[in-house]
């Protein structure tokens, strides 16, 4: 897999979503993988969320596709290279830009957005379960009284194996509580059984999978602790990646230091057996205790960058230009000085002719127009 092409014109239809602590961008609208690939997202493309000079409110940032899972879900590397924000229904854009510019702290949004970042105004935990889709959670500590407003930032930390963010907007606030626009998308921990399941068995026995949540990158990395927070109430039962058998957690509890002990609810059995070691997906919203921080939105006066294809058009309609600069993709940073001048650095990362552009804005003499 080369570490970049030379398309930046690949077919964007749609919007899409980002599920962060599971890293899922879920699409409406989408195309992902038609054609196998050939001008539309693949494996090894990369995906930027909104419009490159679009600012802290219009461009969020990129990721690398490492699986497609159909037309309307794929998956990404990391969020390492995104907005530290809530990203429902936004645009997209699918290009072969080189992959390292969503990691490289010089180029991303993510490490831009957290030096923006606003102030901080609320560091509490969450108590008690939330089910995916719900948008009120209770707040152990006081919510109001702390300046936070419609469309501040939630940050929400998943389990404690292997943190993860996921990110949501304040609609409301009362009280103990936050409302957050849209509904708390699923998030999955990964865990393995810890003995032979039979047909029929509604009691199961669950260990931690240390060695596959490392290997999947930390996606779905949870401790047993976190199972049996508030006696598993509010969590689903799956087996295998796709969590097939479905089924409520009536107890979840510890029958010793390594292994825990999950009744099914509803009088749920099992179909059929499963042997040791056999992959166990276990979904929620979000449990007590997790952390959760409000945040003011980014600065929007702050630097912004992003790496865009230049084409030998775009230089020629680049020269002479704040924006002059040569083809290949280029990594781009704008900011406003004191004195309310605008500033233009460019990077040239990989200088190379033939990139073909289409996604908006086509540079060229002034890609913000």
């Amino acid at each position: 897999m080369s570490l970049w092409g030379k398309l930046d014109n690949k077919l964007s239809d749609g919007t899409v979503t980002v599920n962060h602590a599971n890293r899922i961008v879920v699409g409406s609208g989408t195309t992902f993988g038609a054609n196998n690939g050939v001008g539309y997202a693949a494996t090894g493309d990369v995906i930027r969320f909104g419009t490159p000079f679009g600012g802290s409110a219009g461009y969020f940032g990129e990721a690398v596709i490492t699986g497609i899972g159909n037309t309307q879900e794929l998956y990404i590397n990391s969020t390492a290279g995104i907005s530290p924000i809530d990203l429902t229904g936004v645009a997209y854009q699918i290009t072969q830009t080189p992959k390292s510019g969503s990691t490289d702290a010089a180029f991303n949004k993510f490490s831009r957005g957290i030096s923006q970042q606003g102030a901080i105004k609320l560091l509490t935990t969450v108590n008690g379960n939330v089910a995916a889709g719900t948008t009120v959670i209770t707040t152990t500590g006081t919510a109001t009284g702390n300046g936070i407003v419609v469309g501040d930032v939630v940050e929400i930390t998943h389990d404690s194996l292997l943190p993860r963010p996921a990110y949501h907007k304040v609609n409301t606030i009362a009280t103990n509580t936050i409302r957050v626009e849209g509904g708390l998308p699923t998030v999955k921990s990964e865990y393995r059984l810890a003995a032979a399941a039979s047909t029929g068995d509604a009691i199961l026995t669950i260990k931690e999978a240390p060695v596959l949540s490392f290997l999947d990158g930390g996606r779905f990395g949870a401790h047993l602790t976190d199972l049996t927070n508030n006696n598993g109430s509010g969590q689903t039962f799956g087996l295998g990646l796709a969590g097939i058998n479905t089924a409520g957690i009536g107890t979840a509890k510890f029958i010793d230091p390594e292994t825990v002990e999950i009744v099914l609810s509803g009088n749920v059995k099992l179909a059929a057996n499963h042997p040791i070691d056999t992959i166990v997906t276990i979904s929620r919203g979000v449990i007590t205790g997790s952390i959760i921080e409000v945040f003011a939105s980014e600065d929007v006066t702050g630097d912004e960058t992003q790496v865009v294809g230049v084409s030998t058009v775009g230089v020629e309609h680049a020269s002479g230009t704040q924006f002059e600069t040569g083809a290949g993709w280029v990594g781009v940073t704008t900011y406003v000085d004191m004195h309310g001048t605008l500033r233009v650095k460019k990077d040239i990362l990989v200088a190379m002719s033939g990139i073909q552009t289409g996604n908006l804005p086509i540079y060229d003499g002034n890609p913000l127009a």
